[in-house]
């Protein structure tokens, strides 16, 4: 305090000048509304697509504010990214120091009104929101400064956030099983990914120096998929997003070469089983996920999505009720459908302090057991009132221009592009037949069943999770590695991409998927 009394415009404190802030240029001058086109687009529109890659656009017709939001996926193959974890860790640890160095800018687009966001996750995403009249101009001084950040000269500040991610990593390990087991469990049904202990020793062990030099290495490749939606014009729009590729871009990449996170095909009646034990070594409970792998689909198999929607919507009350309140097997129970890179599917989840894993995995397959005959004999009402369950999040609509453009954003991110995926989710549900479920019921958990079962042991249960086990299983494989689930099964080919090509037919995608299926050589 006695500093700041004594200190004169233009002495140092903490290294800087004691001064006003500057002049918030960034503040919006011009908050008129567009006119409403007479004839308004009810969905996103692909307002340029080349080389470079896509922009869509949609203008605000509904929520009559003057914001606008604007999003962008890079994809890139440089550097074998985002195969390579110690790139992707670069990337992650650059952006942190680069939101460091852009403090006080990010403050006074905050001020303005105005938020912008970047992140990694195997591809570059950039998002921007706020007043249309502001976006341009933050869009383009952040993106000046980010392709000019220059890491070099925060060692101190890198070796402080490497640390803290060490530490944060440290703790997570100990956290509740359920936490860990949802956090890692599907890195083993993936091609890329590590799971906590390896992403652990990864960031221990990575230098400064190391750092820098796969930080300094700009995109050589990139491919550019943008949304913009609001109160924006379309022409500035699209100088937006060119200024941008113009500050950002490497040498166009072609979208079939896009690095996709491709998921392992489970074979038809194999169960693969992953133990690890937990590090926390006071840790009482133990857990388990069941994951049962379904099919791919494509666009126009929006049944197929349907379908499996509606299967774990029966078992999920009975799941609950039987698993945790009947049998009182544990407080965490969980029971859901879960798709993954356009492969459908589903999964259980319970963590208990009464049961090891390999007894969990009993007490679900006796759950099914029991369903499946409930299933067959299920009533007329009773499916309709389960078809009425899973349509009721589908009629909601948004609410917001941030909703909306959250809503179509995922489907542009995903490259889906099925801006109507909910009115069509509907339409199928109102043509499925109680014998569809019953057929699919018996398909994905009995006759063609493809499991994964990922177990997190604590130290009380590891003798009697042994006695549990049931070696009368016929096609039951332990695997000890996410590496080795990989190596012993064939990967799905890039059902992205096989979707924007309207000959694939259903046959031909069953055809591909026996024979065309692509083995894990990394």
């Amino acid at each position: 305090m006695r500093n700041l009394e004594s200190a004169k415009v233009g002495s140092s404190v903490n290294g800087k000048l004691l001064d006003f802030p500057p002049a918030n240029t960034l503040i919006p001058k011009n908050i008129n509304l567009l006119n409403f086109p007479a004839n308004p687009q009810l969905i996103p529109k692909r307002i340029k697509e080349d080389a470079n890659g896509s922009v869509w656009y949609k203008q605000d017709h509904k929520f009559a504010v003057p914001k606008a939001y604007g999003f962008c996926q890079v994809h890139t193959n440089h550097l074998c990214l985002p195969k390579s974890y110690e790139v992707s860790l670069a990337w992650k640890l650059k952006i942190m120091l680069f939101f460091e160095e852009m403090r006080e800018f990010v403050y006074a687009t905050q001020l303005a009104g105005v938020d912008c966001d970047l992140g990694f996750a195997g591809s570059i995403v950039m998002q921007f929101s706020g007043f249309n009249d502001s976006l341009p101009q933050v869009f383009d001084q952040f993106l000046t400064k980010f392709r000019t950040f220059d890491p070099s000269r925060y060692r101190k500040l890198y070796e402080l956030k490497r640390q803290q991610n060490v530490r944060r990593l440290q703790s997570f390990l100990t956290a509740t099983p359920y936490v860990l087991a949802l956090a890692d469990w599907k890195i083993n049904i993936c091609e890329h990914g590590k799971s906590s202990f390896d992403r652990l020793q990864a960031l221990s062990n990575f230098s400064f120096e190391r750092f820098l030099e796969l930080s300094r290495e700009w995109l050589e490749t990139t491919r550019f998929e943008w949304y913009v939606a609001g109160n924006m014009e379309e022409s500035l729009a699209l100088s937006v997003t060119e200024r941008a590729e113009q500050l950002l871009k490497g040498k166009p990449l072609a979208e079939d070469l896009i690095e996709w996170n491709r998921v392992v095909q489970i074979p038809a009646n194999t169960k693969y089983v992953l133990t690890k034990h937990l590090a926390n070594e006071n840790e009482v409970n133990s857990c388990i996920v069941v994951y049962f792998q379904g099919e791919p689909y494509l666009d126009k198999d929006i049944y197929k999505w349907c379908l499996n929607d509606l299967t774990f919507e029966v078992l999920k009350e009975p799941a609950f009720d039987t698993l945790r309140t009947k049998m009182q097997l544990g407080y965490i129970v969980d029971s859901g459908p879960y798709n993954l890179n356009r492969v459908l599917g589903g999964r259980f989840l319970i963590q208990s302090s009464k049961e090891p894993p390999e007894a969990l995995s009993k007490k679900i397959s006796t759950f099914l057991d029991t369903m499946r005959l409930k299933v067959k004999n299920m009533s007329d009402k009773e499916f309709k009132n389960h078809i009425e369950s899973v349509s009721i999040p589908l009629r909601q609509i948004p609410i917001s221009l941030s909703e909306e453009s959250d809503l179509y954003w995922s489907e542009i991110e995903n490259h889906e592009y099925l801006f109507d995926r909910d009115n069509k989710k509907l339409e199928a549900l109102a043509k499925l037949k109680k014998e569809d479920l019953v057929e699919y019921f018996e398909r994905i958990f009995f006759m063609e069943s493809r499991r994964f079962e990922y177990h997190l042991i604590c130290k009380n249960h590891i003798k009697e999770n042994e006695g549990s086990k049931d070696g009368s299983e016929a096609k039951r494989v332990e695997v000890k590695s996410e590496i080795q689930m990989r190596q012993l099964n064939s990967l799905y080919p890039n059902i992205y991409l096989l979707n924007e090509r309207e000959s694939v037919d259903c046959v031909k995608l069953a055809l591909i998927m026996r024979v065309g299926a692509v083995s894990y050589t990394h």
